[in-house]
C-alpha cells in the first residue's frame, strides 16, 4: 500500500509539474516525449519528495444504507482507515450506516449525495437507479454470470457507462464492491426446471425490472420490505426470496428456507461514490491518493466477497442441512429463455449502447 502511495502521489506530482511546463513553454505535446523517456526518473525522484509533502487536508462525510455488518459499512470504514493512514490524517472520513443523516431515507440519502449535502456514499446500483433510470440495466436478468464476469465488464465498457451516468446526475464514480450475485431459497422444493417455481410465492425488492422478471419466470411474486421478510416465510405467508449469500445469511434466511438455487441470475453491486463538486475540489494529489487507496481497499472486498460465499454455502449444508443445487449453463438456459421478453423490453428504455457496453444482445 504505502509504495502504491508513494507512486500515486509521484503521478499527480509529475502530472501537476508537467502541466506547468507545458502551460510556460506553450508547447503541451513538445514536452510529452521528454516526460515519457525520463519516467522511471521522474517517478523515483518525485516518490522521494512525496514522501515529505504535505498533503492537503479535508473532511468528508460518507453515508450508506448498511448496518456495520454490512458490506458498504465495513468495504467504507476500511476506505476511510487506509486513506487516513495513507494520508498521514490529512484526508479524513466520517463514515454514518443506515442512511443516519437522511433519517433511514435511501432516496433522500441518494439526493443528499447528488445535491452536496454528503460527499461520498455507497449504495447498490438497483437503488441508484431511482436517480437516473438508465443505471437500472445492471439488474437485467443474466447481464453478468459470475463475479469474474463483473469484474471483466467493469474494468471495460460497462464501467465507461455508468460512470457516465452518474456523471450525468452530478456524482463521480470511483470504484466498487460487491452486494451479490442473486441467488434463490424457498421452503418447498428444490428449483432446477422454471416448472419448479409455479405456484411458489416469492418476495422480490421492488423496482419494475425485478417484477417483470419473476412475473416472467411464473412465480406467485410480492415485493415487501426486508426487515419483513424472516417473519412472512416463518409464518408461511411466502415461500422463498431471492438476494445474495451474505444478506440471506445476515437475515437468517437458512433456518426458514431449506433449498437454494445457485443460479447469479441477477447481480448487484456496491459503488464508491463522490459528490462531483466535492470531487471537483480536490487538487490533483488528493483525488490521486484516493483513487490508490480505493482501488486497493475495494479490490480486497470484492476479493473477500467472493471468497466468503463458498464458506457460507458450506455452513448452511453443514450447520442447518439446507439444500442447495448448483445450475449448469444447461438448466440456466431454459430459465434464460423465458425471460427474453423482459430484456427485449427495456432497450428502449436503456438503448442500444448501454446494451452495448453489457455485451447484451441488440
Amino acid at each position: 500500500m504505502k509504495k502504491m502511495i508513494a507512486l500515486a502521489m509521484a503521478l499527480a506530482m509529475t502530472l501537476s509539474l508537467a502541466a506547468c511546463g507545458a502551460s510556460s513553454s506553450g508547447s503541451g505535446s513538445s514536452s510529452a516525449p521528454a516526460a515519457s523517456t525520463s519516467a522511471p526518473a521522474a517517478s523515483s525522484s518525485a516518490a522521494s519528495a512525496s514522501s515529505e509533502a504535505k498533503i492537503a487536508p479535508h473532511k468528508f462525510v460518507f453515508q450508506c444504507v448498511g448496518t456495520e455488518q454490512g458490506t458498504d459499512y465495513i468495504t467504507g470504514k476500511a476506505f476511510a482507515d487506509a486513506l487516513l493512514d495513507a494520508s498521514g490524517g490529512a484526508l479524513e472520513v466520517k463514515v454514518y450506516g443506515t442512511d443516519q443523516l437522511a433519517g433511514g431515507n435511501t432516496n433522500k440519502a441518494l439526493e443528499m449525495l447528488a445535491t452536496g449535502e454528503v460527499d461520498i456514499g455507497c449504495y447498490a446500483q438497483s437503488v441508484c437507479a431511482n436517480i437516473n433510470s438508465k443505471i437500472g440495466i445492471c439488474t437485467l436478468p443474466w447481464t453478468f454470470t459470475s463475479y469474474a464476469d463483473v469484474n471483466e465488464k467493469m474494468a471495460g465498457a460497462a464501467g465507461d457507462y455508468l460512470k457516465e451516468q452518474f456523471a450525468a446526475v452530478g456524482i463521480e464514480w470511483i470504484d466498487y464492491t460487491h452486494n451479490a450475485m442473486r441467488q434463490l431459497s424457498n421452503s418447498k422444493r428444490p428449483v432446477t426446471t422454471p416448472e419448479d417455481l409455479k405456484n411458489l410465492k416469492i418476495r422480490v425488492p421492488g423496482g419494475n425490472v425485478f417484477m417483470d422478471t419473476w412475473n416472467a419466470l411464473g412465480a406467485d411474486v410480492t415485493s415487501m420490505a426486508w426487515s419483513e421478510v424472516f417473519t412472512a416465510l416463518q409464518q408461511g405467508t411466502i415461500d422463498g426470496q431471492e438476494n445474495g449469500a451474505k444478506t440471506s445469511q445476515s437475515n437468517s434466511i437458512q433456518e426458514v428456507n431449506k433449498y437454494w438455487t445457485v443460479w447469479n441470475y441477477a447481480y448487484d453491486g456496491y459503488p464508491l461514490l463522490f459528490n462531483k463538486k466535492c470531487w471537483d475540489s480536490l487538487d490533483a494529489t488528493q483525488q490521486q491518493l484516493i483513487r490508490v487507496v480505493a482501488a486497493e481497499v475495494y479490490a480486497a472486498s470484492r476479493k473477500q466477497v467472493e471468497e466468503q460465499e463458498d464458506l457460507i454455502w458450506k455452513s448452511f449444508e453443514d450447520d442447518y442441512d439446507c439444500e442447495i443445487v448448483y445450475l449448469d449453463d444447461a438448466q440456466i438456459a431454459a430459465f434464460q429463455e423465458m425471460v427474453r421478453p423482459v430484456v427485449e423490453k427495456y432497450k428502449e428504455a436503456y438503448g442500444k449502447e448501454a446494451y452495448e457496453a453489457f455485451g447484451i444482445a441488440w
